[in-house]
């Protein structure tokens, strides 16, 4: 009799422990899941396709924002940084002022201790707008010069020089102030980096039908490394100059873009001209906090807009012209690897190299060029 009662006591005894073991595993689960879903974590959706030029574009889809103070340079970014957030169907932005490239920005400039001086003549300003832009050569900036101009009634004229000296901030001091306003919106527009290569190399050397202060600066030097024996034949320098350019300067020997290459990659970067030196450095990435980045190749009439709307004005105010034409056809995928075709991997990736700060801030890659290679 005691050990039927002790063995139904048993029986009852494992049965509540099966229960509570149950009970605790499902208050433990849920307590779980609720946590996942209040963590406050960035999460990171990351949509590619490829576009017209064969090559991937990412969206990002920002569900958070990450407190985090960090010092860039001679500037703090402080606080939450929220990144722009992109419809990936209509491939516009929404909601926010700042890019995912801050990020990079921020890690970049802080990784590298990156130091770059402001030169006030690389920016624009209007303050009829409160909006201050980085013209950056060979990505759009005559549409742009030609924007600033306008809104603030400037007429504009062949000599862009002249141009961007009254568009420009006066004095560095007054560059300094601009910055360091949030009132002001700070925006610049970039593009591949190998795409700009090649179309300053079309534009201001390879075409010969007008004379380029590059073409005429450049060219002696590039055959310098790449010709020498040019210039020992007949041994002086105005017989040079005769078989280099033609009487108004226009070249008439033409440095091929093989050739060009192989200069710009013994040269120093701090020799670079405005016309293929790097985005960081030209734009002074790690001093200004721009609230705004715009991708050639992203370029639409709804970034457009947006851009517009940051600088409180209107297309049917100011007339923009389409950013993607140009007289001797545009520098896309294609017609970059064209060029490309007669340069080796080994050359391609020192190209890459040479410009990897600006790959690797704007989220650009270099593996599909290495295909166009010889």
């Amino acid at each position: 009799m005691w050990e039927s009662s002790f063995a139904v006591v048993n029986m009852l005894t494992k049965r509540q422990c099966i229960k509570y073991l149950l009970v605790c595993a499902i208050f433990y689960t849920f307590i779980y899941v609720l946590w996942k879903k209040l963590k406050t974590v960035p999460c990171r959706i990351n949509h590619s396709k490829l576009n017209r030029n064969g090559l991937r574009k990412e969206y990002y889809l920002i569900h958070n924002t990450t407190k985090q103070l960090t010092e860039v340079g001679n500037y703090i970014f402080n606080g939450n940084i929220s990144e722009l957030e992109y419809d990936s169907v209509q491939s516009r932005p929404t909601n926010s002022e700042d890019m995912p490239y801050l990020w990079s920005i921020s890690k970049m400039c802080g990784e590298y201790n990156l130091r770059t001086p402001l030169v006030k003549r690389h920016y624009l300003h209007s303050p009829n707008n409160t909006s201050m832009y980085c013209w950056i050569r060979k990505v759009a900036s005559t549409s742009f010069i030609k924007l600033f101009s306008d809104m603030r009634n400037q007429s504009i004229s062949k000599d862009y020089h002249k141009e961007i000296d009254v568009l420009s901030p006066k004095t560095i001091g007054e560059l300094e102030d601009l910055i360091k306003d949030n009132k002001v919106f700070k925006f610049l527009v970039i593009r591949h980096p190998f795409h700009r290569i090649v179309s300053s190399y079309r534009d201001r050397i390879e075409d010969n039908t007008k004379y380029t202060a590059q073409a005429w600066i450049y060219a002696r030097k590039i055959f310098h490394l790449t010709r020498p024996g040019i210039f020992y034949k007949n041994g002086t320098t105005v017989s040079l100059l005769k078989r280099i350019f033609h009487n108004d300067k226009r070249l008439k020997l033409v440095p091929t873009f093989k050739e060009f290459v192989t200069w710009l990659l013994q040269e120093p970067t701090s020799n670079d001209d405005v016309h293929w030196d790097s985005y960081y450095s030209h734009c002074s990435v790690c001093n200004v906090k721009y609230n705004f980045v715009m991708k050639l190749e992203d370029y639409s009439n709804q970034i457009i807009d947006f851009i517009f709307l940051k600088m409180g004005m209107t297309k049917n105010q100011f007339f923009m012209p389409s950013l993607e034409k140009t007289r001797n056809g545009s520098t896309d995928y294609y017609r970059t690897c064209r060029y490309f075709k007669d340069l080796t991997q080994e050359t391609i990736f020192k190209l890459y190299q040479r410009y990897n700060i600006d790959f690797q801030i704007f989220n650009y890659t270099h593996e599909n060029y290495l295909k166009c290679a010889h």
